[in-house]
Formats: C-alpha cells, sequence, structure tokens
C-alpha cells in the first residue's frame, strides 16, 4: 500500500513541477485527495484537556 501512495504522491509532484517549469501558475485537476480520512479525523479529534 504504500508503494501506491508514494506512486501517486510522485505523480502528482511530478505534474506540479512539469506544469511550474513550463510557467503555469494555477491548474485544476481531478486528482483525488489521498489524504481525505486522515485530515477529517484530525479535523474531529477533540482536545483531551483545557487550559484556562
Amino acid at each position: 500500500m504504500a508503494a501506491v501512495a508514494a506512486e501517486a504522491i510522485a505523480s502528482v509532484m511530478g505534474t506540479t513541477l512539469l506544469l511550474a517549469w513550463s510557467g503555469e501558475t494555477f491548474a485544476l485537476g481531478s486528482t483525488p485527495i489521498w489524504v481525505r480520512n486522515v485530515a477529517a479525523s484530525l479535523s474531529l479529534q477533540q482536545p483531551t484537556h483545557i487550559v484556562h
């Protein structure tokens, strides 16, 4: 599974570099977001203590 994630990340990084080198400053795409579940779980975590 890590190899699949590494390949996906490398692909997006390569695309980003090629676009930047060709002068593009903005591009929309339909690339899936691989960290969606992690981001959702981080945003739902509750604080373990309250600082006054």
